[in-house]
């Protein structure tokens, strides 16, 4: 288990040093973690919910800019 963790939190080292600066950005990942995380909420209900939203909200900025 813990070579798993450690693989884990390797992969979201890399996968945040490559995401945009954003308010958007840091609002989900800050919801993926406290659902997943804190209120044991399974996965793919949180993407489900999460998935659209964050697809939503990159949309709106690529259109702004």
């Amino acid at each position: 288990m813990p070579a798993a963790t450690g693989l884990v939190i390797a992969t979201v080292l890399k996968l945040v040093t490559s995401l945009p600066r954003s308010v958007a950005s840091i609002v989900l990942v800050a919801a993926t973690f406290i659902g997943i995380a804190l209120m044991k909420i399974p996965l793919l209900i949180v993407l489900a919910v999460l998935g659209p939203l964050g697809t939503f909200a990159m949309l709106r900025r690529a259109r702004k800019d």
